[in-house]
């Protein structure tokens, strides 16, 4: 289901997938986060974390009409992301510039004004 925007003369549709990769790309330019992993792990207590090419795999998009239902015409965008945080960061402070960075590539690249960023944070790992 695409995010749809109004345009004058028109309808702009951006897909999911195109949010999920521009989020993606955002959240690894955020000091602390090592990277994405897919929404759903291989299996408990193993997490692989994503390249640069499956990075939408850690995002998931729910797109909303603007009464909160899940339509055709998604007006409303929340994001999920799954990510791993370097060993010794402010987890939160991390989680909020995440969330920043996000909600300026989307307003920036895409010219979606409001979105929800949630950030679940997978993992730490502890650089060498």
């Amino acid at each position: 289901m695409p995010y749809v925007k109004d345009m004058n003369g028109g309808k702009l549709y951006i897909s999911d997938r195109v949010i999920a990769q521009l989020a993606g790309y955002a959240a690894m330019d955020v000091f602390g986060i090592v990277g994405m992993v897919p929404q759903k792990p291989i299996s408990e207590g193993i997490l692989e974390i994503l390249g640069r090419e499956n990075l939408a795999k850690g995002v998931e998009v729910v797109l909303a009409d603007k009464k909160g239902r899940e339509g055709e015409d998604g007006e409303e965008v929340s994001l999920n992301l799954y990510v791993i945080v370097t060993y010794g960061v402010r987890i939160p402070e991390v989680a909020r510039n995440l969330q920043e960075r996000v909600l300026y590539a989307l307003r920036t690249f895409l010219g979606i004004e409001t979105a929800t960023v949630n950030v679940h944070v997978r993992g730490v790992k502890v650089e060498n």
